[in-house]
Parts: structure tokens; sequence; C-alpha cells
């Protein structure tokens, strides 16, 4: 649960795996931005080396949620949007994506060996794709079934109130 983990918020930078060269900056600074619909972001874990990493836009409206591998890789993405079509202060699970990678290569220059990604719309039709780079890959669409789509609905969440967005089984 992230609730127990170490917050921060500090620009972070995935292309390298680490925090922009910027100063960290405080809480009140980061409500002021969650407020002014502004662009923050929250680290979880160890300042320097998170676990797990969150970008807030337009206020809590649009929400990317990323979870770190030991190696600082990207592993895991959720993308929540609030979307004109869903109710007020509902977020929808648009993205989804996974990488892979069998090797210990480090960033910048670490590549994934297979790359996943879902795409979800409002009318409970996806989209998805699974691919190692240079090739095609494989195309998936098809329809939810309704349970299926209630794990793409989330309450847009009050600042600080992280845990639900950041939880990574759904």
């Amino acid at each position: 649960m992230t609730s127990t983990r170490t917050v921060t918020y500090r620009d972070w930078n995935f292309g390298y795996g680490r925090p922009f060269k910027r100063p960290a900056y405080d809480e009140a600074e980061a409500r002021r931005r969650f407020a002014a619909g502004e662009s923050f972001w929250v680290l979880f874990g160890d300042p320097d080396r998170p676990e797990l990493v969150m970008q807030v836009e337009l206020g809590g409206e649009q929400i990317n949620v990323v979870w770190l591998d030991e190696l600082q890789r990207e592993e895991l993405s959720y993308l929540f949007v609030q979307r004109a079509e869903r109710p007020a202060g509902e977020l929808f699970l648009e993205q989804t994506h996974t990488k892979f990678f069998d090797h210990d290569e480090r960033l910048p220059d670490a590549e994934s060996t297979v790359a996943e990604g879902w795409y979800f719309h409002p009318d409970g039709t996806f989209g998805g794709f699974r691919k190692s780079p240079g090739t095609v890959g494989e195309q998936t669409e098809g329809r939810l079934d309704p349970d299926q789509f209630e794990v793409h609905r989330e309450p847009k969440p009050a600042f600080g109130d992280w845990a639900s967005i950041t939880r990574r089984e759904r």
C-alpha cells in the first residue's frame, strides 16, 4: 500500500530512470499545482530510486501511474483520464502498458524485449498489441464484459489520497 511509503514531489525523467536535476518541491507546492491544474510528480519509495512514480495533470483529471523495476526502467503503467462520456469525478483507465526485459542493460540504452499495450474505450471496446522491437507484433480487439469494465472506473482522488489509484492489481 502506497500510504506507508516515503513520498517525494520531484519531476522524473523516464528516459534516464532518474529524477530531473531540478530540486524536489514540498507538499505545499504540490498542493498548489494540484489546485491550479498544473503538472506535478509523486515519487513513492526512495527519492532517488523509487518503485513507483506518478504524474498528475489537470488537477487530477489525468494521472499516469508507473511502476519501475530494480534498474528504474518502466515496467507497468496505467493512464487514468476524466472522459467527457463518464460521470464527473470518475477517472477511466484508458491505457495500460507493460514492458518486459530479459537483460540488465540500464537506461538510457535499455530497450524492452517485449512490449504490450492495451487501449480501452468507454463503450467497452478495447484494442491491444504485443510486440518485440523491430517486429509488427500481434494485434487484438474486443469488448470487455461488464464486470471487467468496472476495474476501469476509479474515483478522482483528492490530493494525497493516492492508495486507490496506485493499486497495481486490476
